[in-house]
């Protein structure tokens, strides 16, 4: 079968550059606040760790989009992992319904 895999076009290099930029001291982040709502300006290390997730991801679009002019690209893999059946037990249970339908005992 194949694998249809969407990467960003930022390289391992300018993810980590992306990042070191975003720790440095003197850039703020919007948080909102969970009790009152209010969004204040805090830095990199007083935000969640989804709020950074979202802001690299955020920034490595931007970046995409500037650099290579276009966020994502596609690659196909050919795989051959075959699952076991027998192993598996959503499969045995499956058939195991279909002939319970099928059948009265």
């Amino acid at each position: 079968w194949k694998w249809r895999g969407e990467l960003y076009m930022a390289t391992r290099a300018d993810v980590k550059s992306i990042m070191n930029e975003m720790e440095s001291d003197n850039r703020r982040y919007n948080q909102k606040d969970r009790d009152t709502g209010e969004v204040k300006r805090v830095p990199w290390k007083e935000l969640r760790e989804k709020e950074r997730t979202a802001e690299i991801n955020k920034a490595v679009r931007d970046f995409s989009q500037r650099a290579y002019r276009r966020v994502k690209s596609s690659i196909y893999e050919d795989k051959t992992d075959i699952v076991c059946q027998r192993e598996n037990s959503f499969y045995v249970d499956t058939v195991r319904m279909f002939r319970d339908r099928r059948y009265e005992f």
